[in-house]
């Protein structure tokens, strides 16, 4: 398969513009959710990986991989996945 033929395939799987257009409205409302909550988040869920869909915790584990397993494969596609660290690293930019 060329790489033509390869993203192609890639964006079919995806769906229509309006499925794609929609889903990335959901994902950004959901990263949204996270931000504004972010200490009533922590409160709940410190130092845990949680993952948001339609502005609601979904689930939550102590992992990223247990959290992916306790997902269902459509929801690992769609969710907001974020882990909620108490002491955060700092980043410079």
């Amino acid at each position: 398969m060329n790489k033509s033929e390869e993203i192609r395939r890639t964006v079919e799987a995806m769906g229509s513009p309006e499925e794609v257009a929609e889903s990335l409205r959901g994902f950004t409302q959901d990263a949204e959710f996270v931000l504004e909550h972010w200490a009533e988040l922590l409160k709940q869920y410190p130092d845990k990986w949680i993952a948001v869909l339609q502005e609601q915790v979904i689930a939550s584990a102590d992992t990223l991989q247990k959290l992916l397993d306790s997902l269902p494969e459509s929801d690992r596609a769609s969710a907001h996945i974020d882990l909620i660290k108490t002491n955060p690293t700092p980043f410079i930019l």
